[in-house]
């Protein structure tokens, strides 16, 4: 299954109606169970593989919040510090990895103000690593992303 532009109705719908958005995508909402469906036909064999393109962040968060494999925290503060989006492990299904992501956006940026920006979101997530919150989570995998306008200039693994 390819879903194509599957976040233009966010878009939308945050710009101009907010409280519909939420309404759609909460527990009861149209699109959670829409999607909720699809994951459960591909858990069942019914759909084999899914692709989704052209998702924004905000729909991600929503997307990925539909996974019983994932606790899922987006903007989560600890130790006075925000994780862009964070991915826990939950007690009901084991999970090979668990994922800490750090974005950073720049409108316009050279090659050397992007080299810049990635080595200070790896040492901003060196940080985050270290904090006691994720000291104990072996299984973590932790990414940082550098979005210069609308495309990903950089997206690297942060190995301890």
């Amino acid at each position: 299954m390819l879903i194509d532009e599957y976040d233009h109705f966010t878009n939308e719908l945050v710009s101009f109606d907010l409280a519909g958005f939420q309404k759609i995508v909460r527990r009861n909402g149209f699109v959670r169970k829409f999607y909720e469906t699809i994951k459960t036909a591909t858990g069942d064999g019914i759909v084999s593989r899914m692709f989704v393109t052209g998702v924004s962040p905000v729909t991600v968060d929503s997307y990925l919040n539909l996974s019983k494999m994932y606790e899922v925290k987006s903007e989560y503060e600890s130790e006075k510090q925000h994780f862009d989006i964070l991915m826990l492990e939950t007690p009901i299904a084991e999970a090979k990895y668990e994922f800490i992501f750090e974005f950073k956006y720049e409108k316009k940026a050279g090659e050397k103000r992007i080299k810049t920006v990635l080595a200070d979101a790896k040492t901003q997530m060196l940080g985050y690593l270290a904090k006691n919150e994720l000291a104990n989570h072996p299984k973590m995998k932790a990414w940082v992303i550098v979005v210069v306008g609308d495309k990903i200039e950089e997206c690297e693994e942060v190995i301890l």
